[in-house]
């Protein structure tokens, strides 16, 4: 899995993954950028909520349970912390909301809610703290 992002000015990039061209990343305008797009932590955000999301729902489906109303609100808490008060995301909190439509499923529910943030691999990378790897390569003046 590979994103291309290209620099466009104060703090707006333009990414593409796979067939996805020209995707905005933009900071709001009191973080110096023009509030173009949304910033990286709320892409962050949007993808830990839907892997979370998409794995739950990928267990109602197998289990055959039907719902409806299924909506995910995602929150991240931001907090200057250290010797140099530097602005952290400290707390993810991921609120799933939606209806049963049928009683007979609570075991699978049950199931399903035991299970299905295992098998979210953001989760699990954010848990295990992924190493990041930065490779800086400065071209040259010729």
């Amino acid at each position: 899995m590979k994103i291309n992002l290209r620099y466009q000015g104060k703090q707006q990039f333009k990414a593409d993954a796979r067939d996805f061209k020209e995707i905005v990343i933009d900071e709001p305008e009191s973080f110096h950028g023009d509030n173009q797009g949304p910033s990286p932590i709320e892409y962050f955000l949007i993808g830990i909520g839907s892997c979370i999301a998409s794995s739950l729902v990928f267990c109602l489906n197998k289990e055959k349970i039907k719902f409806s109303n299924f909506e995910v609100v995602v929150e991240g808490k931001l907090k200057h912390k250290g010797p140099n008060l530097r602005l952290k995301l400290v707390k993810i909190i991921i609120q799933i909301n939606f209806r049963v439509l049928d009683d007979k499923s609570k075991e699978r529910v049950e199931y399903c809610m035991s299970i299905f943030e295992s098998h979210c691999p953001l989760s699990d990378s954010i848990i295990q703290s992924i190493p990041i790897i930065l490779q800086i390569n400065e071209k040259k003046k010729n």
